[in-house]
């Protein structure tokens, strides 16, 4: 009120009491004219409305993250995924292209991409002296927005026609598994609010392929087994606690004169002793009862 007293002073034909009831609708309009109380509600709701987008943009955000973690298999061919990551992120993000890289061997490849373009191919290298930018954050495992305008020289977004990438890493346990690129052909600004959204993104991508590197791990440790077991000269049988047969190797079933369907089911003592019941000195009871290695001649 003395901001408004002292303006009220200074205006001609204005009335210098202060008396609010005495004032007519045209004095009041001037006031607030002068006082900017319009101006300050426009800014207000102006504000209001930015950030009840912010928010809405930000919960869009959290639910593609949601989705998409609850999306990822290892059965989930990665093409796939890449190309639903392009479709929600349509909703939140100005960009043109998405691309995923991986390192095997020391070397960088371009696993996949969307949408298609006509220059790259899956499974292509990327040397470093082509993707400078995608290397570098690859040495430096921090997230970078790269302009073709006075950034990091790079023939492979060059090439592509990229004017601005964010490129975000792929990061754990000290090794990064790959890059998340999300390009454009055009020169979007993105907030922090977006930068780091890319790189949750990010992370949850990388979540997926060391699951998925250590399934294959696994697959690969279990055809090793399963070569191993199946090629032992000695017989290997494995049974359950009713002494019924899980798995055999070769020299079982040869010894034994059954296929590997006939053998299964049945009790070792059966197959091994031609037995209905195992006998006295029977290891197998031994270590059913003692929780221990046991053996017998």
């Amino acid at each position: 009120m003395p901001e408004q007293k002292a303006l009220l002073k200074k205006l001609p034909g204005v009335c210098t009491t202060w008396q609010s009831s005495e004032l007519g609708d045209q004095k009041i309009q001037l006031i607030e004219k002068v006082t900017g109380v319009y101006a300050s509600k426009r800014n207000y709701y102006a504000e209001l409305k930015e950030k009840i987008s912010e928010i809405t943009k930000r919960n869009l955000q959290l639910e593609i993250l949601s989705d998409l973690a609850r999306q990822i298999s290892i059965n989930t061919p990665l093409e796939e995924i890449v190309k639903n990551v392009s479709t929600s992120l349509e909703q939140v993000l100005p960009f043109d292209r998405v691309s995923l890289c991986t390192f095997r061997e020391g070397k960088l490849y371009l696993n996949c991409f969307h949408p298609a373009d006509g220059v790259c191919s899956a499974g292509m290298e990327i040397p470093p002296e082509e993707g400078k930018a995608l290397w570098h954050v690859s040495e430096n495992p921090r997230q970078l927005v790269w302009q073709r305008e006075g950034g990091i020289e790079d023939l492979h977004l060059a090439r592509l026609g990229i004017q601005v990438a964010v490129i975000s890493p792929l990061f754990a346990q000290k090794r990064v598994f790959g890059l998340f690129v999300v390009a454009s052909y055009k020169k979007p600004s993105y907030d922090p609010t977006d930068l780091s959204f890319l790189q949750q993104l990010a992370n949850q991508l990388m979540i997926y392929l060391q699951d998925r590197e250590l399934f294959a791990e696994v697959t690969r440790a279990k055809i090793e087994w399963e070569a191993t077991f199946k090629a032992v000269r000695d017989l290997i049988v494995v049974v359950d606690q009713e002494r019924r047969i899980l798995r055999a190797n070769l020299a079982a079933l040869q010894f034994s004169g059954l296929s590997e369907e006939e053998i299964l089911g049945k009790k070792c003592c059966e197959v091994i002793c031609h037995a209905s019941e195992p006998c006295p000195e029977c290891a197998l009871s031994k270590t059913l009862e003692t929780k221990e290695t046991a053996h017998s001649q």
